[in-house]
């Protein structure tokens, strides 16, 4: 009768311990998924900026180059 509890209670603890280890799982896939998100996302930003940036240094060089006009016809 002690055997079948022992064996009952290991078969019980077991499928707990699994049932626990499914539930972590599913967090760090979660987790996972959250992540490659938010990487996705730096990453856009991180172009998105650098276009911008390229932008702004074409217009002040269309404006150092509109001043030295303005600069030339003023002298």
């Amino acid at each position: 009768m002690n055997l079948i509890k022992l064996i009952l209670s290991v078969i019980i603890l077991s499928f707990l311990i699994s049932c626990g280890n499914n539930q972590d799982d599913v967090k760090q896939g979660k987790m996972n998924k959250e992540y490659s998100k938010l990487q996705s996302d730096k990453e856009m930003k991180e172009k998105e900026s650098k276009k911008l940036k390229s932008e702004i240094a074409k217009l002040k060089a269309k404006k150092d180059s509109l001043n030295a006009k303005i600069d030339s016809l003023n002298n």
